[in-house]
């Protein structure tokens, strides 16, 4: 027999403006209300009873269907999905579907599915969101005028939507030739397919990521950046737009990589000195060593100064040569950067 509580409940749930409908555990309806079996009828031309399995044509989207959104929930997970239509397809609606196990006495015995149309919602918060970011844009343009960074503002896949003058500047091209036109082919070959990787990972809670790339622009001129981007993700955390602020460290990174050649042309000539010096010197001091001992005839004194001078001409030519070697490495650097 239903008691009030249940009949309360019935209505409640009656005259809510979403589609609600309960399935067992072999995804037969247990119960629906009015507006859910109306929105079947209208979409599919299929009449809904207690009892029926829930109708393989329903689907939810093109990642899950509505079965295995279910089966989800019978595993004992509550969980939200929203339906968004296609670009091509604005007429229809967003939907949100709210996915929760159904229990009687501790024990599972089915799913429930609660179905809210959410259009009006998404479209306040999206024209909300626009008219703030025409305003941050605005007040942006006005600011990125006057600093050397580079400022961007573009999709996931990297069609441009703002740019600010000193990017424009750099690549020698307006904003209206940027807008629209995707970054991508400005990143080199090696470093796109990592720069799309760590792009693809950012989320709400980690929506930074920071990378340095060559620019080149149209006269072949080349500068070192250091990239800070953050992902904007509305409402349903969908991500939406990307700003990008780059900071010319063009400086930084020749200084560097200088340091880092200096430091590889000093091991060289340590490496050299340690293995060509070492045998000229050794017998200069074995020589020294052999006069300091016994007392040697001209002939054995012409001899001994014979092997000096030869120990001394390979220090020198060494000397020159590490000398040149230094010189040649210094300017070979120094023009590759």
């Amino acid at each position: 027999m239903i008691n009030a509580s249940q009949t309360l409940l019935g209505g409640i749930l009656e005259n809510n403006r979403s589609y609600i409908f309960t399935v067992d555990k072999n995804l037969h309806y247990l119960w629906f209300n009015r507006r859910y079996a109306s929105a079947i009828l209208s979409s599919y031309e299929v009449k809904v009873l207690i009892g029926m399995k829930l109708p393989d044509c329903i689907e939810l989207n093109h990642q899950y269907s509505m079965e295995d959104a279910l089966c989800k929930a019978l595993n004992g997970e509550s969980f939200n999905l929203i339906r968004r239509p296609k670009e091509t397809d604005q007429k229809k609606a967003i939907l949100e579907f709210y996915f929760y196990p159904l229990y009687q006495n501790e024990t599972l015995v089915g799913a429930a599915c609660q179905i809210t149309d959410i259009t009006k919602r998404v479209n306040y918060d999206r024209q909300k969101f626009e008219n703030l970011k025409s305003l941050f844009e605005k007040r942006l343009n006005g600011f990125t005028k006057i600093i050397p960074d580079f400022v961007l503002i573009s999709n996931q896949e990297g069609v441009r939507k703002f740019a600010n003058k000193s990017y424009c500047d750099f690549f020698q091209t307006t904003i209206d030739k940027l807008v629209g036109n995707s970054y991508f082919d400005k990143i080199p070959d090696t470093e796109r397919e990592e720069y799309r990787k760590n792009l693809n990972s950012v989320s709400k809670d980690n929506p930074s990521i920071t990378h340095i790339h060559k620019l080149t622009n149209p006269k072949g001129e080349e500068k070192w950046v250091l990239w800070t981007e953050t992902a904007v993700f509305d409402t349903s955390g969908r991500f939406i737009e990307l700003l990008s602020i780059g900071r010319d460290v063009d400086d930084m990174v020749k200084a560097k990589q200088m340091r880092e050649k200096y430091i590889d042309v000093l091991e060289k000539t340590i490496f050299k000195t340690s293995h060509e010096v070492r045998q000229p010197v050794s017998n200069i001091l074995g020589l020294a060593q052999i006069m300091e001992k016994e007392n040697y005839s001209p002939n054995e004194m012409a001899f001994i100064v014979d092997y000096f001078k030869e120990s001394a001409d390979k220090l020198d030519a060494f000397t020159k040569e590490l000398t040149n070697f230094i010189h040649e490495s210094i300017d070979t650097n120094k023009a590759r950067l």
